[in-house]
């Protein structure tokens, strides 16, 4: 999470090379285009394939919840080939027919553990270069007053030509443009931005509507690309509205309101589980957030575990006294119990009812409730929660939810508030939960006006195609958002009128605005093309509509009602080609234009081109996977690691087995110059070798250098002394290393330097009794080792080696005699079979296998 207090609008693009060789990666464009608050952002990439094997690559696209991807193409041998909107799993299952083939193919899907990252499969033919080319659209939602539209600049591999270029064009003047230096990727990291400029940074104005940024730095970069900026609103209620083509889209965000005096309830979990670094977080943040408060309101605060203890039996006035007293409550609060959540709303909401009985001051009452767990005590079925906190809300007060760290209950959370006229929110453990708390807490503590209801006056305007026209509240430094169709797409201007209340009491305003067509500024200028322009209001119809449907799903009551909303979900997201939670975008070469896949199991091999420099492949006999993109290791599905080496100046990588017993630790690279050890130990099944001998595999892998300690283990990671899960995506920088985690339980990478970066996958057992969870390890780059490096991976990182010549021996398999070189001057020969492995990433590859006693 951003540290800072605007919206972000995100794009992580990562490749991810699961190939034998890095594809080349010619340029990577990021192009963007924002017209009235709606992007569209376009990322181009070419990438050439120099591998005689198709290659796997790997986009991971990190959006903001709102965004949706809405084109997908491939461009292979000069022919482009669009990409095709489907549900979901049709989508996926035609992807992995076509990678069967052989065939080039792309997948886009909004992953379903988070719905702000997006995967793009490409499978790359051999000796092939692919055009790739995706488009999301988004509108951007205004936080504390301004809009921000960011870039995360992360790329893996070099990239020559890169570029981010952005174009805005507003109906009004833009009255406020920052572009700050790159923000640290890390969110953690304490970063000041004000009043700071990109030097990199090209930044025009060929109008004060219009704003043009470039950005090409000279040498690689890493980190957040930011444009922040507002437009101008002298008008106390300001109303644009951008109509074209038969559809409106209605901008509300009104200026000198005074914020409503509020009555909120903090409600906090104090359970067993928020013990140590959480339970502190929140009395800091809490801390932060009692002194912040306003004059004129009142608060109260409740800790719950299996029970539950209110701080005063009433709301109270903010003032000094009362804030002293509840710092020290709260500080005095432990951690221990149960989690009942059922007993901790319901009597929340009793409170405010009866206080909202009592005075009825036209004040605006909240709830604030933050849980790290599921419900473990008390009513512990979802629904029957559900239920209970919506018959004691007759109030409708707001039930703001926050999800904090990875055990919380988030889907029931997301109902809770969504039913309650609210919005649930993850707050991520890290070093900046308190800055995600108090962010949270600013966004929502200054109500401007309760109660909105827009109307259209006349038949100008299609009722039943309006999307969100009542707000509970509108906070200081957002914007309301209306859109719908138009049955009269001739008219100039249109009347509508607000009713609300607001600190200085009931309003009823009625206004006449004239309607903006967004093509009429900036023409010719930007992404996108003037038709594309004038379907902006319609797209945006779609994209509000889509979005309010997949919420009304999220909170429905009745699988009925569910699957009716699904459906419509649906149908819009096909309509308008959006890749949503419940649609795919897939892209395939048709399999005509294809000769059949490449048989390596029964087929000579072709000769890959050679390397610059040693890589390593790890693979496992019998199935599964195996190192590859350069460098690894791995513990064999039938039993004993099984590794797969390129060396330099020899076109086929070499392998072998290394024998190991249950228990034993093997060194796989160990460099004292450079402080880094990298070790393995092995367990065994209850499979046994036809000799009588346990199949062994590698349990434990062990990573030490100067700045990182970890530990991996088919069930637990271990990163510098904390702990994480296989199956909680996961980001974590530290001063010279970081580690990824992919979320879905296969794979995790770890970087200790731009040099050196290591990817390890995991093997689950499942329900075979005989066999054993296991790890594989794998060097993505090896660069930048020592002379005196060792190991049974390390020792190849400075080897060379030369084929003599080849013969065929009695079963007409192909001998090989090789000559190794190692520095300064040392020499030996070794006789190989040429053979085919399996690896880590590709099924197979031809290698020559070497005898152990060799290594």
């Amino acid at each position: 999470m951003v540290s800072n207090a605007c919206f972000v609008l995100l794009v992580i693009l990562a490749i991810c090379v699961t190939g034998d060789g890095s594809p080349q990666v010619k340029y990577l464009h990021v192009r963007s285009d924002v017209r009235m608050r709606f992007a569209t952002t376009e990322i181009t990439s070419v990438m050439a394939n120099n591998q005689n094997y198709s290659t796997d690559v790997t986009f991971n696209v990190y959006l903001p919840d709102q965004a949706f991807i809405s084109n997908f193409s491939m461009i292979i041998d000069g022919v482009e080939y669009g990409g095709e909107v489907k549900e979901k799993e049709q989508a996926k299952k035609a992807y992995e027919r076509a990678k069967k083939r052989g065939q080039s193919a792309g997948h886009v899907a909004q992953k379903p553990r988070e719905a702000n990252k997006f995967k793009v499969d490409i499978n790359v033919a051999a000796l092939k270069e692919v055009k790739f080319t995706l488009r999301y659209q988004e509108l951007l939602k205004r936080k504390f007053g301004i809009y921000e539209h960011a870039v995360y600049v992360d790329p893996v591999t070099p990239v020559d030509d890169f570029l981010i270029e952005v174009f805005l064009a507003e109906s009004k003047e833009i009255s406020y443009l920052q572009v700050p230096p790159l923000r640290p990727i890390d969110p953690t990291v304490v970063y000041n931005e004000t009043g700071k400029t990109n030097p990199d940074a090209e930044i025009s104005r060929p109008s004060l509507k219009t704003v043009k940024v470039l950005y090409k730095p000279e040498t690689n970069v890493s980190g957040v690309f930011v444009i922040k900026y507002d437009v101008d609103r002298r008008e106390k209620f300001n109303g644009d509205i951008m109509a074209v083509n038969g559809y409106f889209v209605h901008f509300f965000a009104p200026t000198d309101l005074d914020p409503i005096p509020k009555d909120v309830l903090f409600i906090i979990d104090t359970s067993g589980s928020m013990y140590g670094r959480k339970i502190t977080q929140v009395k800091s943040a809490m801390d932060q957030i009692v002194n912040d408060m306003a004059e004129g309101d009142r608060f109260n605060i409740m800790d719950f575990d299996g029970s539950i203890k209110f701080w005063k039996q009433d709301m109270v006035p903010w003032e000094e006294k009362n804030k002293a007293d509840a710092l020290k409550w709260i500080y005095n609060r432990d951690a221990s119990g149960s989690t009942n959540i059922n007993k901790a709303l319901v009597d929340g909401l009793k409170l405010l009812h009866k206080f909202q009985l009592s005075k009825r001051d036209g004040r605006s009452p909240l709830i604030i409730f933050l849980t790290d767990g599921a419900a473990s005590a008390g009513e512990t079925n979802s629904n029957n929660i559900l239920t209970n906190v919506g018959e004691n809300n007759n109030d409708e007060i707001p039930v703001f939810s926050l999800s904090f760290g990875a055990d919380a209950d988030f889907t029931l959370l997301q109902k809770i508030s969504l039913r309650n006229f609210a919005v649930a929110r993850r707050i991520y453990e890290a070093s900046d939960t308190v800055i995600q708390l108090k962010n949270f807490y600013n966004e929502i503590s200054a109500a401007l006006m309760t109660n909105l209801q827009f109307d259209y006056f006349g038949d100008k305007v299609e009722n039943d195609s309006l999307t969100t026209s009542q707000f509970r509240r509108y906070f200081k430094g957002t914007e309301s958002v209306i859109a719908g169709r138009l049955n009269d797409d001739s008219i100039s201007t249109l009347r509508w009128n607000l009713v609300g209340s607001t600190n200085a009491g009931a309003i009823d305003h009625t206004d006449e605005t004239e309607l903006y067509d967004p093509s009429a500024v900036g023409e010719g200028i930007g992404l996108l093309k003037d038709e594309d322009i004038k379907g902006i209001p319609e797209k945006l119809w779609a994209y509000l509509t889509i979005k309010q449907l997949l919420d009304k799903r999220i909170a429905a009551t009745t699988e009925e009602e569910k699957e009716e909303l699904k459906q419509r979900a649906i149908e819009l997201s096909l309509k308008y080609k959006f890749v949503t939670p419940v649609t795919s975008m897939l892209v395939v070469k048709p399999e005509s234009e294809f000769g059949d896949p490449l048989d390596t199991s029964t087929q000579k091999p072709t000769s890959p081109p050679k390397r610059g420099g040693p890589n390593t492949y790890g693979r496992r006999r019998g199935g599964g996977g195996g190192g590859g993109g350069g460098g690894g290791g791995g513990g064999g599905a039938s039993g004993d690691p099984h590794f797969l080496v390129y060396v330099k100046n020899l076109t086929y990588p070499v392998c072998f087995d290394v024998p190991a017993n249950e228990g034993e630790k093997l060194t796989l690279i160990s460099d004292p110059s450079r402080a880094l050890e990298v070790t393995a130990a092995m367990i065994a099944s209850k499979d046994h070798y036809k000799t009588g001998e346990l199949k062994t595999f590698m349990g434990t892998i062990f990573i030490q250098s100067r700045f990182t300690n970890v530990i991996v283990t088919p069930q637990y990671i271990f990163f510098n002394g904390q702990k994480y899960l296989w199956t909680n995506e996961t980001r974590i920088l530290s001063s010279n290393s970081n580690l990824e985690i992919n979320g879905r339980g296969h794979s995790l990478m770890i970087k200790i330097s731009q040099y050196q970066q290591f990817l390890i996958k995991r093997s689950l057992a499942g329900k075979r009794p005989t066999k054993v969870d296991y790890l594989n390890f794998h060097v993505v780059i090896g660069k930048g080792f020592s002379k005196s490096v060792t190991g049974y991976i390390g020792k190849f990182m400075h080897l060379k080696a030369k084929l003599r010549h080849t013969k065929k021996n009695a079963k007409g398999q192909t001998v090989g005699k090789l000559t190794f070189t190692k520095p300064p001057k040392q020499r030996f020969v070794e006789h190989a079979i040429l053979n085919f492995r399996n690896n880590m990433i590709i099924s197979t590859v031809p290698c020559w296998v070497l005898h152990h006693k060799f290594i």
